[in-house]
């Protein structure tokens, strides 16, 4: 099962995301969805999602991990 990291900023010029997130999820589109699903909670106006390849958290099939 791949695992995506999620990132949200509060704007466009941030560097330092006010939260990260790990989500298993089998489609990019699900994860898609759940970053835009997310984004008016977490305030953001970007959300950075980036597939982990090394060293992936181990997450059962749609579990979430998030951290503040």
């Amino acid at each position: 099962m791949p695992v995506w990291s999620l990132k949200f900023y509060r704007d466009l010029r941030s560097q330092t995301p006010t939260r990260l997130g790990y989500v298993s999820r089998a489609f990019e589109e699900e994860v898609e969805q759940l970053a835009r699903e997310r984004m008016a909670d977490e305030e953001a106006v970007r959300v950075e999602i980036c597939r982990v390849i090394l060293h992936p958290l181990i997450l059962a099939d749609g579990t979430e991990y998030w951290l503040d």
